[in-house]
C-alpha cells in the first residue's frame, strides 16, 4: 500500500468494525445524493464510528 494511504482497517484497527463501516458507507450512496449531501453524511458516519482519545 502506498504512503500515505489509508483503509477502513488501517483507521478502524478492528475488522469487524471496518466491514460494518463500508457496508454503511456503501449504503450512503444507496439513493445517489449529491456531492454535498454525501460529504455530510460521511461525516456523520465516521463521527460515530471514530474513537478520539
Amino acid at each position: 500500500m502506498p504512503a500515505g494511504s489509508f483503509t477502513a482497517l488501517n483507521i478502524l484497527q478492528d475488522e469487524a468494525a471496518a466491514e460494518v463501516f463500508i457496508l454503511a458507507l456503501d449504503g450512503l450512496l444507496a439513493d445517489q445524493p449529491s456531492p454535498d449531501l454525501l460529504m455530510q453524511r460521511v461525516q456523520l458516519l465516521s463521527e460515530r464510528f471514530v474513537i478520539r482519545d
